[in-house]
């Protein structure tokens, strides 16, 4: 329907804004003469924390709101409510022995 049309684009668009915002973010911090951050693998560690985390929480918020019966609805298009839908993040240490030859 249009209005899912509506939500692909905007989560569309949230994508391309943030990646294009880290693209210069990091132009900013590595070639930068008055703040230039010397440290390339920091910044990319950091980032790469920092979205973890931010991963775990959304997780845990999802996983509160799937819990609570107020959240138990769904709206008049019948989504349910947009923080449960944030999967809880896990971490299967078979998994990842599975893929690490992959990185």
């Amino acid at each position: 329907s249009g209005n899912d049309h509506g939500y692909i684009a905007s989560v569309v668009a949230t994508y391309w804004f943030v990646s294009i915002s880290m693209v210069y973010l990091n132009k900013v911090l590595m070639s930068s003469e008055g703040i230039s951050i010397p440290a390339p693998l920091f910044v990319t560690w950091f980032q790469c924390i920092v979205t973890a985390l931010i991963c775990w929480m959304a997780g845990q918020v999802g996983e509160s709101f799937r819990n609570s019966t107020a959240a138990l609805g769904a709206d008049a298009d019948g989504k349910p409510s947009f923080f449960a839908q944030f999967p809880k993040a896990e971490y299967k240490i078979n998994t990842g022995r599975k893929v690490f030859p992959l990185s």
